[in-house]
């Protein structure tokens, strides 16, 4: 975790900045940084969605669980994650929010997520024309995006809540790249 004070620029910003070497390793993930990749492979692409569909039901379960913040539910990513690759597979991997903020942070990492997808989605049309794309071609909505870091800014005004989304969004990023492995490894 990092110091407190920078939580003095705001929560959103404090997160992102504290879990960035997270968040970029992720780009140079072996499934998932192939998404940018001009050769990229029907299955390595089949893959990479199907980490990225782990991640989204497990947080959304847990949201569904919690029975928070419906405006900010994962249900439409996880059905078009599903159009595109069918039921989610189990993967011997675990992920537990204990706090809301942690939850919070998932969150966070979820949605935004998307605005990674525009980075792969001019890709994937050209090198996979032919691929189920329902999930790429979604946008993520502006209120959306809006509400999630107002309720950010709002829950981690204090120091000690604050940690606790930085978590969360730290859990989050080392769950993807943990399903990744095991997947890429058949695990």
């Amino acid at each position: 975790m990092t110091e407190l004070a920078p939580i003095r620029r705001g929560v959103r910003a404090h997160v992102a900045l504290s879990t960035r070497d997270l968040h970029e390793t992720l780009h140079h993930d072996p499934v998932l940084g192939r998404l940018t990749a001009p050769d990229i492979t029907p299955r390595c692409y089949r893959t990479a969605l199907q980490v990225l569909q782990r991640f989204y039901e497990v947080v959304e379960r847990a949201r569904q669980q919690a029975g928070i913040w419906p405006d900010l539910s994962l249900q439409m990513v996880c059905a078009q994650l599903q159009a595109d690759v069918g039921p989610p597979q189990e993967v011997e991997t675990q992920l537990v929010y204990e706090t809301e903020e942690a939850l919070l942070g998932g969150l966070y990492v979820a949605h935004g997520a998307s605005f990674g997808r525009s980075s792969f989605r001019t890709n994937i049309a050209q090198a996979l024309p032919d691929a189920p794309q329902a999930f790429i071609s979604a946008r993520l909505g502006k209120q959306t995006w809006q509400s999630l870091v107002a309720l950010m800014e709002s829950r981690g005004c204090d120091g000690p809540a604050a940690e606790r989304i930085e978590r969360g969004a730290a859990q989050s990023f080392a769950f993807v790249a943990a399903v990744s492995s095991r997947m890429r490894i058949g695990g």
